[in-house]
């Protein structure tokens, strides 16, 4: 294991700082990341958790805003529509939009599915 980093407290802080910032850029999986740079993955895992709680960056769900026109143009019915897809969740779920569909509906199926 790397103890090259000092027994001073802000040593020690700056040096996982620094190992989690490069873990988090790195992309990789914390197993490879601490066997790369010779570290423990217990002592890893122990640091991230203690900074993420100091930094009060808990694990927060995501929400993101929905607008949706109460208005659309009058479709011209001598063109045949596709359907607008939305993929949410990595393609878990995928919503067809047709041309007359309901806003109120539409807002409330995404909020149910971001829950799931």
């Amino acid at each position: 294991m790397d103890n090259s980093y000092t027994r001073d407290g802000d040593s020690k802080l700056n040096f996982w700082q620094t190992h989690i910032a490069g873990w988090e850029a790195s992309r990789l999986s914390q197993q490879v990341y601490c066997r790369n740079n010779n570290l423990a993955v217990a002592t890893f895992g122990y640091w991230r958790r203690k900074l993420k709680q100091k930094s009060g960056a808990a694990d927060k769900p995501c929400f993101y805003p929905l607008a949706v026109a109460s208005l659309r143009q009058t479709p011209d019915p001598r063109k045949d529509e596709q359907p607008f897809r939305l993929h949410l969740a990595g393609n878990r779920f995928v919503i067809e939009i047709h041309n007359k569909f309901s806003p109120a509906t539409l807002q409330e199926l995404v909020r149910t599915l971001e829950q799931v």
